[in-house]
């Protein structure tokens, strides 16, 4: 996206999104890209342009993501996890610039009541890992995290039809309509729905009405399916192309690292 207007020569910033990222050019930048990139820039410097700043990575303003942490914080997250411990969701707060609702996961519900800490949801729980290697390091980082029916803990899923009524269903439906406008879902965003049941019930209840890209995959908690098979069939889908052993080997050599300086402490600490 361009927005252009005639203006101040000389202070001119030209932000572009070109492609798959977004390119900021400052005048006098040395860092051009491309072709086009450079005779944007030069007609910048040259006074001839000047381009309103856009910055579509920053999704969020503070008082945003602070007004969607007090409304969502109890019940739904992001797809950021601390590299040394995943439970740590303060992590979230330092990288707001990251969040998007480029994609958006949605799962059926919470298998057990959610402590009381912001966004800790997806972060908690043990099979978890499998979303923190499906997106902590690849384009999937920053996704929003949430579930169709809030509020309703319960480990099987398909128990959940008999907490349900056609009012408390309507009631999930608009509440989930009005968090899809809140994190600015928009027709280029990526719905990922986790699970059989919260498909079944995606495709009848809440689909209507969404024009965007939508993939179905199974929940991360199938225990049948092991980390790397379940987290490549992911990346699959969504034609992501990243290397699972080597991502799994950087989070083992964070733990030994942090095994090594504990030793470290520890031997320190018996020093006569």
């Amino acid at each position: 996206m361009i927005s252009a207007a005639v203006a101040e020569p000389r202070a001119a910033l030209a932000t572009l999104d070109l492609g798959p990222g977004l390119l900021q050019l400052a005048p006098g930048s040395q860092h051009v890209q491309n072709p086009l990139a450079q005779l944007v820039a030069l007609a910048a410097e040259l006074g001839k342009l000047r381009f309103r700043p856009y910055n579509r990575l920053m999704m969020y303003s503070l008082e945003k993501y602070t007004s969607l942490k007090e409304r969502y914080g109890r019940v739904a997250s992001w797809a950021i996890w601390d590299r040394r411990n995943q439970h740590d969701t303060t992590i979230i707060d330092k990288n707001i610039a990251q969040l998007s609702s480029r994609y958006v996961f949605a799962a059926l519900n919470v298998s057990k009541d959610l402590k009381d800490e912001s966004w800790i949801n997806f972060h908690a729980g043990r099979h978890d890992r499998k979303l923190k290697y499906a997106c902590n390091d690849t384009i999937l980082r920053g996704s929003y995290l949430t579930d169709l029916f809030k509020g309703i803990a319960e480990p099987k899923d398909f128990k959940i039809k008999g907490l349900l009524t056609p009012e408390t269903i309507q009631e999930h439906v608009e509440a989930f309509n009005r968090e899809m406008v809140d994190i600015k879902l928009s027709d280029d965003s990526t719905l990922i729905i986790l699970g059989g049941m919260a498909q079944h019930y995606f495709d009848i209840h809440f689909r209507q009405g969404y024009r965007n890209k939508i993939i179905f995959h199974t929940h991360y908690s199938d225990y049948k399916i092991s980390d790397k098979q379940w987290t490549e069939a992911l990346w699959d889908k969504l034609n992501i192309v990243q290397d699972f052993d080597s991502i799994v080997q950087r989070y083992q050599r964070d733990r030994d690292d942090d095994d090594e300086a504990l030793g470290r402490a520890a031997g320190d600490r018996h020093v006569d």
